[in-house]
This record gives C-alpha cells, sequence and structure tokens, in this order.
C-alpha cells in the first residue's frame, strides 16, 4: 500500500471513528482511556473525545499498515515482518543534556522504557540527522537518516537482512540454471542491427554478468552521488581502442576504477555516447524521444530472459558464490581452524576485490554459505570431480567452472 493510500485510508478511519465517538458521548457514555501521568506517578482516566478518536484512528491505522504492498519484492520475509516502501513520518529525537530524547508522530515524548531500548539498539549514528524511526518494531524499515556528507543511511530489521538471504540463496540454484536462456539473449540483442531499448538493455545486462557492477538507482544518484550502471553519465566511461574503462563512485561511497575489453561491446558504448545527452544508457525511440533506461527496466528485461522473479542481485550473488567455490576447491584445508580461516580470507579479498566491496559483507551478503560450509569439512574438492553438462545449451553459454559449481549447489542444497 502507498504512503498516499495510508494516508487517504487513515483520514476515512479518522472520520468514521469520529462520527462513532461523538454519538456515542451525546448518549451520555465515554471510552476510558487510561493515561499515565509521569509526575505524579500514577494512572488516571480520561475521557477527550478527540484523544479517544486519535488513539481509536491510530490502532486501526496500525492494523492496515500490516497489509503487504502489492508491489512487494522476491525474498519478502514471513508475515510477521511488515514491508515497508517508505517511512514519511515516524519518531524523531533531540539531543537531551544525557542523551537523546525520542518524540512520537503526534509529538509526545516516549518514556516508555522498551520503546527507548529498541530504538537504542538500531545504533543510529549520533552524527546522523533528520532521523526518522519506525513507530512499528516489526516493519523490515526501522529508521533513516542522513549522515555527515548529506547521503542517506537506512536501519533495517535483523530479521529482514536475515531472511532476505536466505531466499537469496535458495534461489541462486535455479537463477544459475536460467543464465544460458539470458546469455543466449543477451547475445541476439546485441547483434541487433538498430539501437535501441532492447540493445541497451542487452548491454546492461552483459556488464552485470562480466563486471558485477550494480545496476544503480536514481535515489542513490541524487541524493547520495553514487552510481550503478543505469545512472552512469559520459563522463564516467571513456573508450580507448577496443577497451572501456569505467570510473565513479558507487554505493557507500566505493570508488569504480576497472576496464574491459570486448570490442562489440565497446562498439555500443561509444554509440551510446554519440546521443545527445549526459546520460550513458538510454535510446531513442520511434518519434526521435530520448529515454533513458532504468532499474526496472532492466530487472523487467531479466524476468522476461529467465521466465522467472529474478533481478540484477543475483548477478553479483552468483559471480561471487562461483568465483569462492570455484577458487576454494583447488585448495586443501589446512590441519588448524586458525589456517583455514586465513585461506578462506585469501580467495574472499580476491572477491570482495572484483565486487569492490568488503570481505565481511562479500562473505555475509554475496557468497552462498554452503561454500565455507564444504571448505571447512573437506567437501568441496568433490566440485573438481562433477561432471560436464551433455546439454549443448549449457555448454554454449556457461563455461566449466561454472558448470562444475552449479551441478555442485545443486546437488548439495538439494535444488532441481
Amino acid at each position: 500500500m502507498s504512503s498516499a493510500s495510508q494516508r487517504a485510508n487513515t483520514g476515512k478511519v479518522h472520520r468514521i471513528v469520529k462520527k462513532i465517538v461523538n454519538v456515542t458521548a451525546s448518549a451520555g457514555l465515554c471510552f476510558p482511556t487510561p493515561e499515565t501521568t509521569q509526575n505524579a506517578g500514577t494512572s488516571t482516566l480520561r475521557s477527550s473525545s478527540s484523544a479517544i478518536v486519535d488513539q481509536i484512528t491510530a490502532s486501526i491505522a496500525a492494523s492496515v499498515g500490516k497489509k503487504r504492498d502489492a508491489g512487494q519484492p522476491e525474498g519478502t520475509p514471513t508475515p510477521e515482518l511488515v514491508y515497508l516502501s517508505r517511512l514519511d513520518e515516524g519518531i524523531t529525537r533531540k539531543q537531551g543534556k544525557s542523551g537523546f530524547l525520542y518524540y512520537g508522530p503526534n509529538g509526545a515524548r516516549i518514556t516508555d522504557t522498551g520503546e527507548v531500548d529498541r530504538i537504542a539498539a538500531l545504533a543510529i549514528p549520533p552524527a546522523y540527522t533528520e532521523v526518522l524511526i519506525s513507530p512499528d518494531p516489526q516493519t523490515h524499515l526501522q529508521a533513516i537518516g542522513k549522515d555527515a556528507r548529506g547521503r542517506k543511511q537506512y536501519r533495517y530489521h535483523p530479521d529482514w537482512h536475515a531472511e532476505r538471504g536466505k531466499a537469496k540463496f535458495a534461489l541462486l540454484p535455479s537463477f544459475a540454471s536460467r543464465l544460458p536462456k539470458v546469455r543466449e539473449r543477451v547475445d541476439h540483442d546485441l547483434r541487433m542491427r538498430t539501437p535501441g531499448m532492447e540493445k541497451a538493455l542487452a548491454t546492461i545486462v552483459w556488464l552485470l554478468d562480466h563486471l558485477f557492477i550494480r545496476v544503480g538507482n536514481t535515489v542513490y544518484a541524487e541524493e547520495n552521488g553514487s552510481y550503478g550502471l543505469t545512472t552512469l553519465k559520459n563522463r564516467h566511461v571513456k573508450v580507448s581502442g577496443s577497451s572501456v574503462h569505467f570510473q565513479f563512485k558507487g554505493k557507500s561511497g566505493k570508488e569504480w576504477r576497472l576496464s574491459h575489453s570486448d570490442r562489440r561491446i565497446t562498439r555500443i558504448i561509444r554509440s551510446l555516447q554519440e546521443l545527445p545527452g549526459q546520460q550513458l544508457f538510454q535510446y531513442l525511440d520511434e518519434d526521435g524521444d530520448r529515454h533513458q533506461i532504468r532499474s526496472q527496466d532492466v530487472n523487467a528485461y531479466i524476468r522476461e530472459a529467465t521466465g522467472g522473479e529474478f533481478s540484477s542481485r543475483q548477478f553479483r550473488t552468483w559471480g561471487a558464490t562461483q568465483m569462492a567455490a570455484t577458487a576454494l576447491s583447488t585448495v586443501e584445508p589446512a590441519e588448524t581452524e586458525r589456517q583455514r580461516k586465513r585461506q578462506i580470507n585469501e580467495a574472499v579479498d580476491g572477491i570482495a576485490a572484483a565486487l569492490v566491496n568488503t570481505r565481511a559483507v562479500c562473505r555475509s551478503s554475496y557468497i552462498h554459505p554452503k561454500v565455507f560450509e564444504d571448505f571447512e569439512n573437506g567437501e568441496l574438492q568433490t566440485l573438481r570431480a562433477q561432471r560436464k553438462s551433455a546439454s549443448e545449451t549449457m555448454t554454449r553459454w556457461m563455461n566449466d567452472d561454472e558448470i562444475r559449481v552449479l551441478r555442485w549447489l545443486k546437488k548439495t542444497t538439494n535444488s532441481a
């Protein structure tokens, strides 16, 4: 449900509840509501109509808000966790003499110890400004704020990360199985003589598949000055001979500097740069109007090519898992836990460099946990013995290492 819809529904509920309360009050009845008075340390009863209306409305609206968004993404957590598309209003904080003070959406100070502890557990840095905290402890998005550089930052519910990670890794064998279909489609669209949306999309997916660059988001580009494929500008890319050189600031301020040589891709990017405007990935429609490729366009292309509910995120996850499994399968596990940890770190560091991320993030968010589990148990080496695919399509569009990792992953995770 969108924020506008939520506000509209809340307004309707408020008007209905107000009528009910007014009619009840005129009949000489009231709804006693406990209100704690801190100074006196006692609990009194009040029957203020406006306060009752607000309380009942908030309760009903909160219940309505538990409904999931229709556009909720794949891998959404269990029903107990509520997906929140955006956080427009909530709990605010102000600096007090001995720490932060928190105030609810209605402006009243929050003194409930449990609620204050919940907010403190979010570990929102003191330097963050414009902090807004979800009043509902079960929303996937718990808080937003801006860091010292003015970039919007987010705090999520711990269960969101856990459930999302499980869903992401569970989908990996299925996604990898469909990679040949994606690559065949991309190859077909890259061969198109006439430049257009499909060819631009195919180029982006090719880069996702080979360079693991994030797809990008206009909000991040506008608010944080961080870029991905769909938001790259011409100044971020230089063409030299048959090589393309990328240099831009990505998510979390990470600096991307990489080069790649592929004559076909280089030729297409050069032609894209010749279009008017600053955006790299755009196209002209039949009327000659320019349109920027958006992240949702890319994900729609991927869903169509795979025939499943997959997105650009799976490319980085598959790339990291495949590289980690391949690298560690050639290493004999050391005898001590400390030595094995060093072996794992060496492999992960190489992947972190390719994904332009940290070792910790790569290990927790991108590499299937089964890779480390089987390495520790000395079972990952069986990956090298995986037989090659008899499928002509598979062998044409996947290399031997990818085929081995896919077969091992299917076998170890009991995935079809």
